[in-house]
């Protein structure tokens, strides 16, 4: 049996979507727990707009549980969600035989759902049954060829970026934007260095600690099925690191 992926996006009056449709930029991923808690991960590139938004929801209920120090992003909980036990999309698909793939998506384009089933005709008749309730603007099928669903695990920025200091943050960017880490590289060390106005010592140490702790940030996220980096007996010595010889870079 083939599965299919059916990506829906729509409008129809929800309160939870409503503070971010009038908001160009700003993005809500919406994470329901059966109807017993909401998650609401709010996140924009204009800080006045993601405040705003936080302040809606918070009138409306919501309590903050994280609040990033940019002023661009931030987490909220509610107590109780009806998305998936007495709304209309959620419920009324899986009535029809699909499971909900979370998070749903809020933007200024509408509500993003996605579902897992294996026939998409059904789909469209949920959707035409609902016509008048809701207002749908994009509908997307595609097979599922590939599972994804450990790949495709939420992990806030501030997981991955958060112990980066903005010195570090800027000479990642800085590598990253003018082709650092293109194969072959566009650029050398020395002239990011001279950039930011720093000697190439000193600029390489910025690089090295932001990748490291970016490193270490993603790897428990990482899927990983080969055997144990790390000795498997008491006593054990771990594998002595095969020696390369340096990468040779012109100097300035």
């Amino acid at each position: 049996m083939s599965l299919l992926v059916i990506t829906i996006r729509l409008h129809h009056a929800c309160p939870l979507s409503g503070p971010v449709e009038s908001a160009p930029g700003l993005r809500v991923a919406h994470l329901c727990h059966r109807g017993k808690q909401v998650l609401l991960e709010v996140r924009g590139r204009d800080e006045a707009r993601a405040k705003e938004a936080v302040q809606t929801y918070g009138q409306q209920g919501g309590k903050t549980l994280f609040d990033d120090p940019g002023g661009t992003s931030a987490m909220l909980s509610f107590p109780t969600c009806g998305c998936c036990n007495t709304g209309l999309v959620i419920p009324s698909m899986e009535r029809a035989g699909y499971l909900y793939l979370p998070p749903t998506i809020y933007d200024e384009r509408g509500e993003t759902y996605e579902f897992l089933g294996s026939r998409a005709t059904d789909a469209q008749q949920v959707l035409r049954d609902l016509e008048g309730q809701v207002q749908v603007s994009t509908v997307f099928v595609r097979p599922l060829n590939r599972l994804g669903g450990e790949e495709g695990l939420l992990v806030p920025t501030g997981t991955l970026f958060g112990d980066i200091s903005p010195r570090q943050r800027e000479a990642l960017f800085l590598a990253m934007s003018r082709g650092y880490y293109r194969i072959p590289r566009a650029v050398r060390t020395a002239d990011l260095a001279k950039v930011l106005g720093i000697s190439r010592p000193a600029f390489e140490a910025l690089l090295r600690k932001a990748e490291n702790k970016l490193i270490s940030s993603v790897g428990p996220f990482l899927p990983w099925s080969g055997p144990s980096p790390l000795p498997s007996e008491p006593g054990a010595s771990a594998p002595r690191e095969e020696r390369k010889a340096p990468d040779l870079e012109p100097t300035a």
